[in-house]
């Protein structure tokens, strides 16, 4: 029971440290850099990078405000004032470099997140 213990808190702390979940709405895409800032709910304007391996889901974005499930959205689809939610991680975060002797520092406040999954809902906001 106590290695069960270890082992499930081992596997929630790795996760917590390499992933982040952002909400927000997108203030400016920026084509050139491939990344968009985003307005999140809780710690203000984020610039969050998408990678060509980034999938991006739409959300109520098909027919009758239905899920595309046909196909997933490119990044011509992620547009100022539309509505997120993104999986990301941040690059030179202790423990998910696969660099031997990796400096374990804190990462870099300036460091940008990178898009695995983003989530956009099409849907019209509140206000």
């Amino acid at each position: 029971m106590k290695t069960k213990t270890i082992l499930a808190s081992l596997l929630l702390s790795s996760s917590l440290f390499a992933d982040s979940w952002l909400q927000g709405t997108i203030l400016e895409v920026k084509d050139a850099e491939k990344s968009v800032v985003i307005e999140t709910i809780y710690s203000g304007p984020m610039l969050v990078k998408i990678l060509p391996s980034t999938r991006i889901e739409l959300d109520d974005c098909g027919w009758f405000g239905t899920d595309n499930i046909f196909e997933d959205g490119t990044f011509r689809d992620l547009k100022v004032g539309r509505y997120l939610e993104v999986d990301a991680y941040y690059p030179n975060y202790p423990g998910t470099s696969n660099v031997p002797n990796a400096n374990p520092a804190a990462p870099n406040a300036n460091a940008v997140p990178v898009a695995t999954k983003v989530e956009v809902h099409c849907r019209k906001a509140a206000y």
